[in-house]
């Protein structure tokens, strides 16, 4: 009798669990995405007064550029699945 309680609660999760994530996909994704335009850092380079001292090189500028990547899902199915999963 606990066996078949558990797995119909087992169930009944998996499954509210699914529609849940259905609904987020389609309602609150888009949203995320379009915001994520206004959080993506500018790639142009901003002169500083402070800087004119300090000349940088390109290899210098492509170095600091690589340390700041901060690892994101890739859109489609990664993208779905991290969120569902959260």
């Amino acid at each position: 009798m606990l066996q078949r309680i558990l797995i119909s609660a087992i169930g009944a999760g998996l499954a509210v669990g699914l529609v849940t994530a259905a609904i987020q996909h389609v309602t609150t994704t888009p949203l995320v995405i379009a915001a994520e335009a206004y959080e993506q850092p500018d790639t142009a380079h901003h002169h500083h007064p402070a800087e004119d001292a300090h000349a940088h090189s390109h290899a210098d500028a492509e170095e600091h550029s690589q340390s700041t990547a901060v690892w994101a899902p890739g859109d489609g199915f990664e993208r779905t699945f991290y969120t569902s999963l959260t």
